[in-house]
């Protein structure tokens, strides 16, 4: 293998592509509607490290703040083209985590934690919101244990399986969550969308709040840089928001982590235009 890796290394050259088509016309929908995003996580690490893709990654997240978040949603119901794509909305039967996917119909993404149940599994893009984090210390912390619940609670209605034993039972302790409580838990977490922010944080990622908190300077008007061959959104103080999240981000990780960071047990890219992914 060439010191520098590719994707055809790792077979996901054809995904990269659906991904590609699904962002694209995401982007396009934001420009139209003024909607401010920003790539996440390690999409905006292989941004700046790659200029596209990390080579073996196989998914693409987006961010949005809280208020461009409810916007973006508001579009996508109204104009998402539904004859290839599909939104599925977060904290329903069907996806039961607190964040959004738009699935390409036609395509599959198999992935263990989804296994048994009747829900579109096509290949996505997550879109993840930004939620204010409270400059009081206590509410913070509050803030990021209702959303752990919810996570937990929304893990037990998946296939989601873990030997860790605290997380075993705590998966098993939200199982019977009343719908009620839930609500009053996730108004917690977003008990902060009133102030102006000086930090926000992607309370349901997975990872501990440190690595999922971001000053709101770093991320200030997006900056646009190459990706692939697309020209998309990271934070105005990327390599601020990188170092926060990956440490010393520009260091390749060994080929044993690229293999065991991946999500899906199998993939089908082939796509017919108007179809589902049931």
């Amino acid at each position: 293998m060439d010191c520098e890796p590719r994707p055809s290394d790792y077979g996901l050259e054809p995904l990269h592509g659906v991904l590609l088509e699904i962002i694209e016309h995401l982007d396009a929908l934001c420009r139209e509607h003024g909607i401010q995003y920003y790539l996440a996580g390690g999409c905006a690490l292989g941004a700046v490290r790659h200029g596209g893709f990390v080579p073996w990654d196989d998914d693409l997240d987006i961010m949005l703040t809280w208020d461009y978040y409810e916007r973006l949603l508001s579009v996508l119901r109204r104009n998402l083209d539904t004859s290839r794509f599909y939104l599925q909305e977060g904290f329903t039967g069907e996806w039961p985590m607190y964040y959004a996917k738009v699935r390409r119909h036609g395509t599959h993404f198999k992935e263990a934690v989804n296994r048994g149940r009747k829900m579109h599994e096509g290949v996505f893009v997550d879109v993840f919101c930004l939620d204010p984090v409270s400059e009081n210390s206590l509410i913070a912390w509050l803030q990021w244990f209702c959303a752990r619940v919810l996570v937990a609670n929304g893990l037990s209605q998946m296939s989601y399986h873990s030997e860790n034993l605290k997380r075993k039972v705590g998966s098993n302790a939200a199982r019977w969550m009343p719908d009620i409580f839930r609500k009053k838990l996730l108004a917690v977490v977003r008990s902060a969308r009133y102030a102006d922010a000086v930090y926000y944080a992607n309370f349901f990622h997975k990872g501990g709040f440190r690595l999922n908190i971001c000053a709101g300077a770093w991320l200030g008007q997006p900056d646009y840089v190459p990706f692939e061959n697309l020209v998309l959104p990271v934070p105005a103080s990327v390599d601020r928001y990188l170092e926060q999240r990956f440490g010393n981000y520009m260091q390749l990780p060994s080929e044993d982590e690229r293999r065991r960071s991946g999500h899906a047990e199998w993939v089908i890219v082939e796509k017919k235009d108007g179809g589902d992914s049931f």
